[in-house]
């Protein structure tokens, strides 16, 4: 083995494991940034679902006085205007 060969050999053999380790951090980093986004994107959709739900219940539960008047006709009732 020449001269060359020997010097190469000393230079990458302490190299490679730096290398290693970061391509294994940046592969951790990568995973873990994925999982925060789908958690955080699970929580967008749940936050949405519940506004959701709670206008429409809310909707349901008003009574008729106090929904809108294009509400109540388009319900079939009359049109009545309000003080």
């Amino acid at each position: 083995m020449g001269l060359r060969a020997r010097l190469l050999l000393l230079a990458l053999v302490p190299t490679v494991p730096a290398l290693l380790l970061a391509l294994y951090t940046n592969l951790e980093l990568r995973r873990l940034g994925a999982a925060r986004v789908e958690k955080d994107a699970m929580k967008v959709v749940q936050l949405t679902a519940a506004r959701s739900k709670h206008r429409m219940e809310s909707r349901i539960v008003a009574p008729s006085d106090e929904r809108p008047v294009n509400a109540q006709a388009s319900l079939g009732q009359p049109f009545v205007e309000r003080d």
